[in-house]
C-alpha cells in the first residue's frame, strides 16, 4: 500500500462521528495477545476497529528520561477504536472498546496507554503509568512552573507536584 493510499484510508469518516478510544501500550507479542486483538476485533461490529501502531527505531534507542514519551519499552500501543454516528449507540460502542481494551490488559506495560488516544474517563494512575517515575516526576515540576493552578486539566492530566 502506498503512502497515499494509507493517508486516504480515513476519507470515508466525516467530520462529526463520535469517538472512545481505549487501549494500551504491550511489552510484547504474544500468541495471547494475537487472540484478544482476534476476539476484539470479531465482537467490533460496524463501529468498532483495532488500532495496533509498533513502537520500534528511535523510541527505544533514546533514553527514557531524555524526553516526556512514556512508551519506549513498549514494543506497540494496541487500541481499540470506536467510531460511531448514532447517539443512541454510545454506551454500546463505548462497553465493547473498554472490554476489548481489558482483553489487552494482561500484556500491558505497567497499565500504560498511549496518552495521544487518552479517553475522557483516564485515571491519575494511569496517566502516572505512562511514565517512568523520574519522568513523571520531571513533568509535575515543569507543571508547577507553567500551570501551578491546573487549569489545563481536561486531558490526561498531570497535576502539579
Amino acid at each position: 500500500m502506498s503512502w497515499l493510499q494509507l493517508q486516504a484510508l480515513n476519507t470515508p469518516w466525516p467530520h462529526g462521528l463520535r469517538h472512545y478510544w481505549k487501549g494500551h501500550l504491550v511489552r510484547e507479542a504474544t500468541t495471547g495477545l494475537a487472540e484478544a486483538i482476534a476476539s476484539a476485533a470479531e465482537s467490533s461490529g460496524d463501529d468498532g476497529f483495532i488500532l495496533v501502531e509498533l513502537i520500534h527505531g528511535a523510541a527505544h534507542r533514546v533514553p527514557a528520561e531524555s524526553a516526556a514519551f512514556g512508551g519506549r519499552r513498549a514494543i506497540a500501543n494496541v487500541t481499540a477504536l470506536g467510531i460511531w454516528e448514532r447517539p443512541g449507540h454510545d454506551d454500546e460502542v463505548r462497553a465493547w472498546a473498554r472490554r476489548a481494551a481489558q482483553l489487552f490488559a494482561p500484556y500491558s506495560l505497567a497499565g500504560a496507554g498511549y496518552l495521544n488516544y487518552a479517553e475522557v474517563d483516564q485515571t491519575a494512575e494511569r496517566v502516572a503509568a505512562a511514565f517512568d517515575p523520574k519522568t513523571f516526576d520531571r513533568l509535575r515540576a515543569i507543571k508547577v512552573m507553567w500551570d501551578p493552578d491546573n487549569r489545563f486539566r481536561y486531558n490526561a492530566n498531570i497535576p502539579p507536584a
